[in-house]
């Protein structure tokens, strides 16, 4: 399966990741539901398993410290919303076992329209709409339809192939639909260095995809915009230490210090 949007194609590398970390008898999580699709689609598992060790790994790492974010942030607002931007085929509250919990999956059109197909959602209070994240419209329907609840967005593997411009453009249409009287909502998001990005554009997988990583962020001093306030900046491989075993030691530094997951309040 192709989709016409080359960067709606990437959505099959985090799906199959986890489909392979659903298959490991001591995995970081399971997602039955990743599995089942792969499986369905008739990705082969011979292909995936030659994916490089890092890309795997790196991918679980980081879909479980979102998860435990989200996880995080419910707990303290009950009524709060999840937003993921660009959520492909995720099921992020069926891994943390949540129902009725109020959640808005955007991505482009044709990829919800794939996902209403393959992807069984937690209860009636999780809504998918076609939406481009560049669209003033996905940010009026997020302002009109959740304007008193607080916010968690979630933007897993997305921001980095948009430009600065862009990312920029995204950041503050999401300050835009915040309520002033709402002050505990957050933004969690994952970053590479430009070194990171330089490499990753030599890859022959992405290169294959016909996608280009873009946006950088080398620290967090570079994200001049105003009302955000960082959480948390946290290296990739300082997470989960078990998950990467000698991979710990033998990993290239601009891996070590320049992948990173990021939190910041609004």
């Amino acid at each position: 399966m192709n989709f016409k949007n080359e960067l709606a194609n990437t959505l099959f590398i985090p799906l199959t990741m986890k489909a392979l970390e659903n298959r490991k008898k001591n995995g970081l999580f399971k997602d039955q539901q990743a599995d089942d699709i792969v499986t369905k689609l008739g990705i082969p598992f011979p292909d995936m398993e030659l994916i490089q060790k890092g890309t795997q790994i790196g991918t679980a790492v980081r879909v479980k410290t979102l998860d435990q974010q989200v996880d995080n942030f419910l707990q303290q607002n009950p009524n709060g919303v999840l937003i993921t931007l660009g959520c492909g085929l995720d099921n992020r509250l069926l891994r943390l076992k949540k129902t009725l919990i109020h959640a808005l999956n955007i991505d482009l059109p044709e990829v919800i329209e794939i996902r209403k197909k393959y992807v069984k959602e937690t209860s009636d209070t999780v809504i998918n709409k076609g939406f481009s994240i560049l669209e003033s419209q996905c940010f009026e329907y997020i302002k009109e339809t959740y304007y008193d609840r607080p916010k968690i967005f979630i933007a897993e593997g997305i921001l980095l192939y948009f430009n600065e411009d862009q990312v920029f453009k995204i950041f503050n249409s999401i300050l835009n639909v915040s309520n002033k009287n709402i002050s505990n909502n957050e933004i969690w998001f994952d970053s590479h260095t430009k070194e990171v990005n330089d490499f990753m554009n030599t890859r022959e997988d992405f290169k294959k995809i016909g996608v280009t990583f873009n946006w950088w962020l080398n620290s967090p001093t570079d994200l001049k915009i105003k009302n955000m306030k960082l959480i948390k900046r946290m290296s990739f491989m300082e997470q989960y230490p078990e998950a990467w075993g000698d991979l710990i030691d033998s990993a290239p530094d601009i891996f070590r210090n320049g992948v990173h997951v990021n939190g910041y309040k609004f």
